[in-house]
């Protein structure tokens, strides 16, 4: 039966939702295939429907979550220790800023930058070290070290590589100053 309007189509389902209920979950029962698929293209067409309804549903149902979060974690440790390794290997910036983050506030020093202002930060230098001056992997340098009072805000931060990092140790050294030559 054709309908002429959308309100006719939600007076009709609202009065025979059972039953239309009914005939979908054996439709979708008896398709399977054709049921994934089409919620699969849904799902693709819509992502952002798709975020916002699991973001409500989560939000709604946030102990229940935090409880299947947590017994996932207890019953599932080897998945949760690959996928945390995963996470880590694609994102090293992320992990050098949460780390430096997390030393800060352990040793009381303040501050904290993102993975966003370390990226810029390492733009801005051409991503090389700015001891040696070679394009090798980079970590953040105190250049006031936090055992000498230091902050871990971005303007006490400078990209070094590890082995420079290393060599410099606790002394205050503004390689920065040498980024006009």
């Amino acid at each position: 039966m054709p309908y002429k309007t959308k309100e006719a189509r939600r007076a009709d389902y609202e009065k025979n939702k059972e039953k239309q209920l009914a005939q979908s979950t054996e439709w979708k029962r008896n398709n399977r295939e054709k049921a994934r698929a089409s919620y699969t293209k849904w799902v693709n067409k819509n992502p952002d429907k798709v975020k916002a309804n699991r973001r409500n549903y989560y939000e709604n149902n946030l102990e229940a979550q935090k409880k299947y979060s947590s017994d996932f974690r207890k019953e599932n440790p080897e998945i949760v220790k690959e996928a945390t390794a995963e996470w880590k290997r694609k994102n090293p910036d992320k992990v050098s800023a949460l780390q430096q983050k997390r030393r800060a506030q352990k040793n009381k020093a303040g501050g904290y930058f993102t993975s966003e202002e370390w990226y810029t930060l390492c733009f801005a230098c051409g991503f090389k070290c700015l001891c040696c001056k070679e394009q090798k992997p980079l970590v953040p340098d105190h250049v006031v070290p936090i055992k000498l009072g230091g902050t871990s805000w971005l303007h006490n931060i400078q990209p070094l590589c590890q082995s420079c990092n290393s060599k410099k140790g606790i002394k205050t050294t503004d390689y920065r100053d040498l980024l006009g030559e």
